[in-house]
């Protein structure tokens, strides 16, 4: 007898967050890593295994802040064999760890490595000045040299090694990138420095030095119309002088920095970088990679940034064709629900289409396709063909309704025939507009099993006390073995509910007799938190969003942005008590403006209030606008929906509620529940109940601490609460009620 059982246990956020950063194998293609921000990468190649040694940008909070913005504090390090599965070895070196740098300046920048001796030696900015610490792996531990290198004032290191075995030391940033010759320890200077000369007069930084057939390749960024654009100069001596040659990478429009490396591995040359498509954010960007290609002539081509990126994705691992190489009908937006962090493919018309290149099957024999996908309407189908949009059929997935847009379910289909080799992959959408997001594809090799999380919740998915799937991977497949018995479990978050157990489409209390094939999902919906009206509600803590980003904010946190005609976003579980009158907004513009109107539980019908938003001189110069509205009470979910014409609108910080001045008693029951004694001590008495119910008790935050049934004068027990505010949700069938109430052990 082979079972399944299960168990339901609430983590905070917190807590869960960490185990997934501690994750540290991940799968990717541009950006390479997404559960942490990386920036400035630099590539080396020890061993035959490729490691990358970027900088890590955070957001700044509790009052801390970094120059310029941007927050870097330590390091991490990646390796890769085939690049598109990187490990992260972890934090190599931090701040702390430095005595001569401030440890609140998060400004360990643009890193480097390389090797000499057995010796690894890892070179750092701090405070203006360049440290070194030394180790004997790739990936630490570093112990750092007590003091910064002598002579070398200036930021962006990059140590080059010639085929001599002399080392040279590159850093600056400014108008002028320097060099000097090292002695062999890595160390110690064996010249003063001197200034690379013959290069573009702007602002200049993140020096990187290469060789290739006898020709030394000095490439930096400069800054020559507002953003980076990474330039490169030719020699034959390591101290130059140079020749400028051009540009290697063109600017971004959206992105003020780009920082890169060039590195040879496996015989193909490949250009490191960064970009902050992930995050929308100048400050917490992602690093990035594509192949590099050189002339007969030694000269190198301009690189045209991707999406696909590089490596040669498994037919068996998550293929994530929003990584496109070549699209139809279709847009690619950022991840804002319970998947892990990415991208998604949407705004999908019929007959549109998605293609993405280079999916190796190899020898394998499949048994089925998987898709991620989610849909609010009738749902489509998904055909998967090779090779071009036309091309042959594998598969054709139906994606049915599976509750909304943001309630993702793993989904599939047996496959027609069994493909070979490398092969582009293209996705091709058919049913009405806009009726389906997908995340991902994946192939399913024979004598296998495969265990999903489906719904709008979170949870981690144990297999013999084994984590298979957590909120980094929502499905995984694995071998069967009929000589295996299979327990599985699930934890789920605060506010996140087990709703029940599927096998191969049906739902079951308890499984047994696992066979080869079989699909075993576990269902998880979000609860969103009661939240009062009168608090201030950030506009960057909505539960669904449509078109808009978050960035961070000059009064602290963040705020919302790049918000467009049509746009909105939704709050859930809002709790107006006994009524409001008036609703307030931040907001900032440096556009026209618009309107922002306010919807009661759906967006249909008429606004319950409409507020104009003019130009305030400023995308972060913000004020506060208030409006009227007719005395609302009780829970309901509110969205906020965004007009105007021109491009951008405006940005929104925050909303709130102010309290009516009125005793009217909530409108959803027959009868007004009261709670006494208010404050309680131990116990909480509940009167004027007509019927049974079931109480719910939050704390202010929206947490759900207590449940259970209630009947009149029942007393519930208070005394594990702690001092402070709740609410109290009273519920009679389809009616509730919110209560205020306060504990104070002292009473």
């Amino acid at each position: 007898m082979k079972s399944i059982a299960y168990s339901i246990k609430n983590w905070s956020r917190l807590l869960f967050i960490s185990l997934i950063f501690s994750s540290n194998y991940v799968l990717a293609d541009n950006p390479l890593v997404t559960h942490i921000y990386t920036a400035d990468p630099t590539a080396r190649v020890f061993n035959n295994v490729l490691y990358i040694y970027p900088s890590h940008d955070i957001q700044e909070s509790d009052g801390l802040s970094g120059k310029n913005g941007f927050m870097m504090g330590d390091y991490h390090v990646f390796s890769t064999t085939d690049l598109i599965n990187y490990t992260d070895h972890g934090v190599i070196l931090d701040q702390k760890d430095v005595d001569w740098v401030d440890n609140d300046s998060y400004a360990m920048w643009a890193p480097d490595c390389n090797t000499k001796n057995g010796k690894y030696y890892f070179y750092f900015p701090g405070d203006f000045k360049i440290g070194v610490a030394v180790a004997d792996d790739p990936v630490g531990p570093y112990i750092p040299v007590q003091q910064p290198i002598e002579h070398a004032n200036g930021i962006d290191p990059c140590m080059f090694i010639d085929d001599d075995g002399t080392p040279y030391l590159y850093f600056g940033g400014g108008e002028n990138l320097k060099v000097m010759r090292m002695k062999e320890d890595m160390i110690t200077p064996d010249m003063n420095p001197i200034t690379v000369t013959s290069l573009q007069t702007q602002y200049k930084e993140g020096s990187f030095m290469f060789k290739r057939n006898g020709t030394y390749y000095f490439t930096y960024p400069v800054d020559l119309h507002g953003t980076e654009e990474i330039y490169y100069a030719t020699g034959d001596n390591p101290l130059g002088p140079f020749t400028q040659k051009g540009t290697i990478m063109d600017r971004w429009t959206d992105c003020w920095t780009n920082h890169h490396s060039i590195v040879e591995y496996q015989n193909q040359w490949y250009i490191f970088y960064h970009h902050e498509d992930l995050s929308s954010d100048k400050t917490l960007r992602s690093m990035c990679a594509d192949k590099l290609f050189f002339n007969a002539d030694g000269s190198i081509q301009k690189v045209t940034p991707t999406l696909r990126g590089i490596g040669i994705r498994k037919a068996w691992e998550n293929i994530q064709v929003d990584r496109y190489s070549d699209k139809s009908n279709v847009e690619v937006n950022v991840l804002s629900d319970n998947e892990p962090a990415g991208f998604k493919t949407e705004q999908i018309r019929n007959n549109g289409w998605i293609k993405y290149n280079d999916v190796d099957f190899a020898s394998e024999n499949y048994s089925k396709v998987l898709v991620r996908a989610a849909s609010n309407t009738s749902g489509g189908q998904i055909e998967i063909r090779l090779g071009s949009n036309s091309g042959q059929l594998l598969s054709t997935i139906d994606v049915p309704n599976t509750g909304g847009l943001s309630s993702w379910q793993t989904l599939s289909a047996s496959i027609n025939t069994q493909p070979t080799g490398i092969n582009n992959l293209v996705c091709v959408f058919k049913g009405s507009d806009n009726i389906m997001v997908l995340n991902w594809v994946q192939f399913v090799k024979q004598n296998s099993i495969i265990i999903s999380k489906n719904g709008t919740g979170n949870g981690i998915i144990k297999m013999n006390n084994s984590v298979v799937c957590d909120e980094s991977n929502m499905t995984k497949t694995l071998p069967f073995s009929a000589s295996e018995s299979y327990n599985f479990t699930i934890e789920t978050l605060v506010n996140h509910e087990f709703v029940g157990w599927q096998l191969n489409g049906a739902a079951v209390d308890e499984i047994t007799d696992i066979e080869n094939g079989d699909e075993i999902v576990a269902i998880c919906n979000y609860s969103p938190p009661l939240r009062l009206a009168t608090s201030t509600i950030e506009a960057e803590d909505f539960d669904v969003q449509s078109g808009i980003k978050a960035e961070n904010c000059n009064e602290g946190g963040q705020n919302i942005g790049y918000i467009e005609n049509d746009d909105y976003i939704k709050f859930s579980q809002i709790d107006f008590g006994v009524g409001v009158s008036e609703i307030s907004v931040r907001v900032a513009s440096d556009a026209s403006g618009g309107n922002i109107s306010l919807y009661i539980d759906s967006r249909g019908g008429s606004p319950v209030c409409t507020i104009p938003i003019s130009n305030t001189n400023g995308w972060q110069t913000w004020v506060t606008l208030t409006n009227t509205i007719n005395n609302i009470s009780g829970v309901h979910d509110i969205f906020l929906e965004f007009t105007g014409s021109g491009g951008y609108l405006f940005n929104l910080n925050w909303i709130s509620f102010k309290e009516a001045e009125t005793s009217a008693v909530n409108q959803n029951m027959d009868t007004q529940v009261n709670v006494y004694p208010n404050p309680a001590n131990s116990v909480l008495y509940i009167n004027n109940l007509h019927a049974p119910a079931k109480y719910d008790i939050y704390n202010t935050a929206g947490n759900k601490l207590k449940s259970g049934n209630v009947i009149n004068f029942y007393g519930i027990n208070t005394s594990e609460l702690e001092d402070g505010l709740y609410i109290i949700q009273i519920t009679i069938g389809h009616k509730k009620q919110n209560i205020k109430f306060n504990v104070d052990k002292s009473i």
